[in-house]
């Protein structure tokens, strides 16, 4: 069964080596992402990559391989993801980009019948 509903993604760039409460900055997002309710969402970690500083992290470059740019995207309804942005405030020592999408989602599931 196919269901299509509007919504909102949201992509939420920092780095690996951010931290908060001395826990990695993304897992604690996850556990709020979660904690929200929202439908999904998913950590990649990227091979190369700059932000603010303009100074390029690389997983080429030895020393710089810990501090790898990190990208969550999360998707759920538009109620829901802006109560995350204003969640995410409270993560303001850390440098976050955020990007904020219109979206359709699709969903399959399996029929009830199966």
């Amino acid at each position: 069964m196919k269901k299509i509903s509007n919504g909102k993604l949201l992509k939420i760039f920092i780095k690996e080596s951010d931290k908060f409460c001395h826990k990695s900055l993304h897992s604690v997002i996850i556990k709020k992402i979660k904690e929200s309710n929202l439908a999904a969402a998913v950590v990649f970690k990227g091979i190369e990559g700059y932000e603010f500083d303009n100074i390029i992290s690389s997983s080429k470059i030895l020393r710089l391989s810990e501090d790898l740019p990190v990208l969550i995207e999360v998707m759920g309804t538009s109620n829901k993801i802006l109560k995350i942005i204003d969640i995410l405030e409270e993560f303001n020592e850390n440098d976050i980009i955020m990007i904020l999408q219109d979206v359709e989602i699709i969903k399959f599931r399996k029929s009830k019948d199966n």
